[in-house]
């Protein structure tokens, strides 16, 4: 059980670590576009 326990949270702690990656993409490709775009 103790090494269920240890494999669900590795688990759990590189997804979330996977969704933290791809919102700092996405926040930085929005401010690419907003910074070449936004301002005229």
């Amino acid at each position: 059980e103790e090494a269920f326990r240890i494999l669900a949270n590795e688990i759990i702690t590189s997804l979330t670590f996977q969704d933290n990656i791809l919102k700092d993409r996405k926040t930085s490709t929005r401010k690419m576009i907003n910074d070449r775009f936004g301002r005229k």
